[in-house]
């Protein structure tokens, strides 16, 4: 995932921004090991509730989910040809139209000792330690780590939007080798087809190759037999020049699965240096590779790549169990125009952080980099600051300077590297949260832009850049890698971290933030330093396993808590104000401040005028929006249309519920008020799966949908709620009956009254009081007197109040029965109904 990151950085690309301009984004990974979860068995006998685990489909699938990519997302095993067989598939998605972009990677570690016990017990390793491709003294090869990560778009698009392009990739092709001598041995004779094949599909002639990265891993048999099937597709000819092949598995061992990766980062920094890097360790050469007459010579020492042509080079990867994988990369050397430095015009960079000493990092980095490319050539002003504008996510910690020169850039970037403070042209602060959106950036000074960044300001770069700019690659985000994740570190326990406390019988906000923060980083193993008390806890990866685990963490402390806790409140600030306001006079005694009768609570003001609030709370209470649904009358409109007209609702007993001619059914009333396609559900608009939906109870599920027809009557949304009442909005529901349970067979089915008002407290996000009431027939109205008080008392600055009833059962008119109530009075009672209003204090 880091290096991904660090790869859409080299682009100057944002997840965002290359989503907005691929339009769709592909993730294709080559992997070929699990070794991680050979951890997990021993882990697990131990009875460890989270033991490591290697899902090889989750390389692909995490990082189309964390950056929001939408195409193909598949990892691709071919054994040691795995990334370039992802390469393969990558090209032909952007050529088909599948995606717009392509992430492709491969990646390999010796996380566990059974992955070089297994390849020695296959006789695939060096004996000697030594990996030696084309010698004769090579006997296996040396298995090395890596991971590599390709950014790919189509050239014209690239050339379009102003990509700095490495490379263009002519052609790829995959291929097996059949049935062999035994099974993985080489085949020469197919290997060679694989290759002219992959020439011909793109009309490639061999002879405009005049490099090869071999897939040599140092096994004397397999380099021979990729000689011999290079010597078949570059046949001798005097008119025609000497192809240099080599291996960066000399270098660096055979990364297996990710070799591939290696192989092209060596070829691209080949054409950038316009030398051919030599292999190494190759002398004697191996007597079986018969070079002597053919064109291939080993590129055994530093030369000059010369060509009047761009430069092309075959890359081959070929897998341990027989299948292959080509490549041909082309140089590029055609550029779009770039717009020229004008000396008098003054640029703002920008660069952020999520922590400081990161933001220190990182402008250390930029001006090692500026200090280098001093001798190689510098990027225009203008493109880096494009590049950082578009093709960074701003964090937290935020720096912008404004130069005119790229001297002039480096001394302001030294001189608050020693002083750290701002001046004139120079800013620094911490992005807010609460920051909107910058309405017409263009009419702003550079300054004014960059002071309003600094605080968080959020604008779209584009409209503010000249046309023409160019992506160019800088440097990329400093992680922070002072953690380590293994399962030995991940068994230990973290060291425990004092908590501040005041010296008075007083518990106050920030000692509970403190608390929990502590908490929160001994569950979830996340360093203090880098948890915020206003970051979502979907940032911090927050599974239902880690909620369970932190729940029963805190109750260790403070007794029994709700269980949806971590899904009212979406940060650690939030939850901080609950506990502070809820379990005070416990966090003062688990924090030795005080016996339970001299603690006490400090008082602190939140987000509104704690005295403007009071001025509401006496204040008569206002119904701002209504929606309801009753026996023959799917709205409100059309049951006052019949109130009017003195309709009679009252039917029979629908055959859907139970059939009245059932001799078991003879006893009971075969009348009462209904309501029409309960059934009927919208689940996927509310984000809940059809067979949780269907577990439902059908309470539940018409209460959501009126809430939310009641919300829209009032002229609101979930997040106008949040807006204008800060989520303080309150959910009361009077219910009497739960028969859907009755139904229950093999599926479990709910029938949990506090679900109907959680549910829909979740689902608006809504985080005051959320309860059911049931006192028989006057639920709803002591619902309704629940919520008058709850607003009176400030617990809540809105609520939605309702009751429903369905007659789902015929175990309900049994009842009925047994209490001997007449048919007069069953008629008179409305068995189906729900109805539901918005209040607020008068205000």
């Amino acid at each position: 995932m880091q290096q991904v990151w660090a790869a859409l950085d080299n682009a100057g690309y944002t997840a965002a921004e290359l989503n907005r301009v691929a339009g769709t984004v592909g993730v294709l990974i080559g992997a070929m090991w699990d070794d991680y979860q050979h951890y997990g068995t021993g882990q697990w006998q131990q009875g460890l509730t989270m033991p490591p685990t290697s899902v090889r489909s989750s390389l692909a699938n995490r990082l189309s989910y964390f950056f929001d990519f939408n195409g193909p997302s598949l990892s691709i095993d071919t054994s040691c040809s795995s990334a370039l067989t992802a390469l393969h598939h990558a090209v032909t998605a952007l050529r088909n139209g599948e995606c717009g972009a392509a992430i492709v990677a491969g990646v390999n570690l010796l996380s566990h000792p059974y992955h070089q016990t297994l390849l020695q017990s296959l006789d695939l390793l060096s004996h000697s330690n030594r990996c030696l491709p084309f010698s004769q003294h090579a006997d296996g090869w040396v298995a090395g780590e890596g991971v590599g990560v390709l950014v790919l778009k189509p050239l014209l698009k690239a050339e379009e939007q102003g990509d700095t392009i490495h490379a263009s990739v002519l052609n790829t092709g995959i291929s097996h080798g059949g049935h062999s001598l035994r099974y993985g041995a080489p085949n020469a004779e197919k290997q060679a087809q694989a290759i002219a094949k992959t020439f011909a599909a793109a009309g490639i002639e061999a002879a405009s190759i005049s490099y090869i990265e071999a897939a040599a891993p140092g096994a004397s048999l397999a380099d021979a037999a990729e000689i011999a099937a290079l010597k078949q597709v570059f046949k001798q000819d005097e008119d025609v020049k000497p192809v240099y092949f080599g291996s960066v598995k000399a270098n660096i061992g055979h990364l297996e699965s990710a070799s591939a990766m290696s192989q092209i980062a060596k070829v691209l920094a080949q054409f950038h240096s316009g030398h051919i890097f030599p292999s190494l360790s190759q002398q004697p050469l191996n007597p079986l590779l018969q070079l002597e007459h053919s064109r291939l010579r080993l590129a055994d020492a530093l030369m000059p790549w010369s060509s009047d042509q761009p430069r092309r080079a075959l890359v081959n990867a070929f897998g341990a169990t027989g299948s292959s994988a080509h490549a041909v990369l082309e140089e590029y050397r055609t550029t779009p125009a770039t717009l020229a430095n004008r000396a008098e015009a003054a640029h703002l960079i920008v660069l952020s952080a999520a922590t400081e000493p990161q933001l220190m990092q990182l402008v250390t980095r930029f001006q090692q980099f500026l200090t280098k490319a001093m001798t190689t050539g510098l990027p225009n002003l203008a493109d880096i600051a494009y590049t950082f504008q578009v093709g960074r996510v701003a964090m937290t910690q935020r720096l912008a300077v404004i130069a005119s020169s790229h001297s002039e850039l480096q001394q302001k970037l030294s001189a608050w590297l020693i002083r750290r403070d701002s001046n004139a042209e120079l800013f620094i602060g911490q992005a807010l949260d609460t920051v909107n959106e910058l309405k017409n950036p263009a009419r702003l000074t550079l300054s004014e832009l960059a002071e309003a960044w600094v605080k968080g300001a959020k604008f779209d770069w584009q409209g503010l850049t000249e046309a023409g700019r160019k992506r160019v690659a800088l440097p990329g985000y400093p992680f922070d890698n002072t953690t380590a994740y293994w399962p030995e570190a991940a068994s230990a326990k973290p060291e425990p971290v004092a908590i501040p406390v005041s010296e008075t019988h007083v518990v106050t906000l920030n000692q509970v933030q403190d608390y929990l923060k502590t908490v929160f980083s001994e569950v979830s193993e996340i360093p203090l330093s880098q948890l915020r008390l206003n970051a979502g806890f979907d940032q911090y990866g927050l599974t239902s396993l880690l909620i369970k685990q932190l729940t029963t963490r805190l109750e260790r402390d403070l007794g029994e808590l709700s269980k949806t806790l971590f899904f009212e409140y979406h940060c650690l600030q939030d939850l901080a104000q609950y506990f502070y306001q809820q379990h005070g006079l416990g966090l003062a005694q688990l924090l030795n401040l005080a016996t339970p009768q001299q603690a006490v609570l400090e008082t602190q003001p939140d987000g509104q005028s704690q005295a403007q609030d009071a001025l509401y709370l006496a204040d008569d209470i206002a119904i701002i929006g209504v929606s309801g649904c009753y026996p023959g009358a799917q709205d409100l409109e059309a049951f006052w249309q019949q109130l009017k007209q003195g309709a009679d609702c009252i039917t029979e007993v629908p055959k859907q519920r139970w059939d009245n001619n059932d001799s078991r059914y003879a006893d009971l009333c075969r009348f009462g008020g209904f309501l029409s396609d309960i059934e009927s559900f919208d689940a996927l608009f509310f984000k809940i799966s059809p067979r949780e939906a269907e577990s439902m109870d059908p309470q539940q599920r018409l209460f959501l949908q009126t809430a939310w027809h009641t919300v829209e009557d009032a002229g609101y949304n979930k997040a106008s709620l949040q807006r204008v009442f800060a989520g303080k909005v309150g959910v009361f529901v009077g219910v009497m009956y739960g028969e859907y349970q009755l139904f229950s067979g093999e599926q479990s089915l709910g029938s949990v009254y506090g679900s109907i008002a959680n549910r829909v407290s979740y689902t608006l996000d809504l985080h005051g009081p959320s309860l059911a009431v049931d006192t028989l027939c006057s639920s709803s109205l002591t619902a309704l007197h629940q919520a008058v008080q709850s607003l009176r008392r400030g617990e809540c600055l809105a609520a939605l109040v309702g009751g429903v009833n369905l007659s789902l059962h015929p175990n309900k008119y049994r009842l009925l029965a047994q209490l001997t109530m007449s048919l007069a009075m069953v008629v008179a009672v409305v068995l189906a109904r729900v109805a539901m209003v918005l209040c607020r204090v008068r205000g």
